[in-house]
């Protein structure tokens, strides 16, 4: 069914990705040879309202949203790509990429807004080369105290 949603380009039911989140979390954090952990970096997620809110109701306040910025056609560019190289992603096609763009406007940006307006969010220009959006990452991460593995 997950499957079949993001096909869609639609966005999995807040309840469902919360939860999946949660047990990764715990999973990740149980046990006697789990890593000290002091917080997650949760690609793409929140990308609605009320996922962020069940998130910090349930689990943790987000204190660091990084929102890479990045044009449409510079996305699509790389998505079909990924594509053309094998990806395997059933959504990674014209048709389903230009539904999740327009979720995306509708959903996601309210999100990022919401972060924006509590100063909880770090932007990142995503339209330049991979090299040198993940060199801005690590140094954002760093200044967390966390160092990013290659």
């Amino acid at each position: 069914k997950i499957t079949d949603i993001i096909a869609a380009g639609q966005i999995v039911p807040s309840e469902v990705t919360v939860a999946l989140l949660d047990n990764a979390i715990k999973e990740t954090v149980a046990g006697p040879n789990a890593p000290s952990v002091e917080g997650f970096l949760i690609d793409g997620f929140p990308r609605k309202l009320d996922q962020a809110q069940i998130f910090e109701d349930q689990i943790k306040q987000a204190t660091d949203i990084l929102y890479f910025d990045c044009a449409i056609e510079t996305m699509e560019k790389r998505i079909l790509s990924r594509a053309a190289e094998g990806s395997g992603r059933s959504d990674d096609n014209v048709e389903a990429l230009r539904k999740r763009f327009l979720t995306n406007q509708r959903e996601c940006e309210p999100v990022v807004e919401k972060y924006r307006s509590s100063g909880r969010v770090t932007d990142i220009d995503a339209n330049r080369e991979k090299d040198a959006v993940y060199a801005d990452v690590k140094k954002i991460v760093a200044g967390h105290g966390i160092t990013c593995k290659n």
